[in-house]
């Protein structure tokens, strides 16, 4: 079960965050070994096949857009290396799987994740030069808009299909 990736940021910053996880339940990692451990989490055999692959696949979708089925065999998949990699027990990778959320579109991230349907706000903000000399040389305007996703136009209709 491979993930693929355009860049290699998202597996080196789970790389330093296992790393850093797995401190905190005592398991003493160096950056290479977590780098190798989540290139297995990710499909591969070590980190240098992980790099070598970067950008010769379109991107995998991130979990909450597959089904909760392949989701399942995900994590599964990824507790089973994880625990294999690192030679620690089942219920240890499970929690750093969960805490780690390898696979997640905003994971370890503050930032709620945005769906279509939510409601979003939106600030642009848009700076424009004078080109004479004046006391204020620039002017700066922002306009604060909402989207919605707006409603079917037909009443028998629904966003389930």
């Amino acid at each position: 079960m491979r993930i693929h990736f355009a860049t290699d940021a998202r597996p080196r910053s789970m790389a330093k965050k296992l790393r850093r996880r797995g401190v905190e339940k005592g398991i003493e990692l160096k950056l290479t070994a977590a780098k190798h451990a989540m290139a297995r989490v990710y499909g591969y055999r070590n980190w240098m096949e992980l790099v070598s692959t970067l950008n010769t696949s379109p991107p995998s979708p991130w979990d909450s857009y597959i089904d909760l089925d392949e989701v399942l065999l995900r994590k599964n998949y990824q507790v089973k290396a994880l625990a294999y990699k690192l030679g620690i027990e089942e219920i240890t990778a499970a929690e750093l799987i969960a805490e780690l959320q390898p696979t997640e579109a905003n994971a370890g991230s503050m930032r709620p994740q945005v769906t279509p349907f939510q409601p979003s706000a939106v600030t642009v903000v848009t700076k424009t030069r004078r080109r004479a000399p004046s006391k204020s040389d620039s002017t700066i305007r922002i306009f604060d808009f909402v989207a919605i996703a707006s409603q079917p136009s037909d009443p028998n209709s629904s966003w389930e299909e």
